[in-house]
């Protein structure tokens, strides 16, 4: 209790995957955040992404409606910026979340997605209006819905430059 442990390259060499994960049991509290950095790309940037610990009390409860604004997406890989968006399921059940992406103009680009969580599932959108439109977005947003009842998800989504490969972290705001 009241410590802290930095655990370096845990999904690197014994895991060599890039859908892997670190489980931890604890009878107590545990604030996880995580850094992770690039391969060098053809720029030098090795920037990487920092991510925060989250509360329980940041999910995305049922009933409310979450936003993620300044997405970005380029329909030239080789330019400008694309956006995944994630999500935890902190929820012991299945959870059925959607997702609203936005244009410049406010307007619904597309269908809704949706996707169904199974308990403490993580899954991301990589590229996630290339699911709906095949447009550029330079000042999009996303709207974000749990549709299970007294279900709850954590979220996030990451604005990533195509040449470098850094991503940024954009927070959920609940409305």
């Amino acid at each position: 209790a009241g410590q802290s442990r930095q655990l370096r390259a845990v999904l690197g060499s014994p895991f060599s995957a890039t859908n892997a994960g670190l489980g931890f049991f604890t009878t107590g509290s545990v604030a996880v955040n995580s850094r992770f950095f690039n391969t060098a790309s053809a720029c030098g940037g090795t920037f990487g992404m920092y991510i925060p610990a989250q509360a329980p009390s940041q999910t995305l409860p049922s009933g409310s409606v979450g936003m993620f604004h300044f997405l970005r997406y380029s329909t030239n890989g080789a330019t400008g910026f694309r956006t995944n968006i994630g999500f935890l399921n902190g929820s012991g059940f299945d959870v059925q979340v959607e997702i609203r992406l936005l244009g410049d103009n406010g307007q619904q680009i597309g269908n809704s997605l949706y996707y169904t969580l199974k308990p403490f599932e993580h899954y991301q959108y990589t590229k996630i209006h290339e699911w709906v439109s095949s447009g550029n977005v330079t000042n999009g947003a996303a709207e974000v819905r749990v549709l299970t009842a007294s279900g709850e998800v954590f979220a996030y989504a990451m604005v990533i430059d195509n040449v470098s490969g850094d991503p940024v972290f954009k927070a959920l705001v609940v409305r």
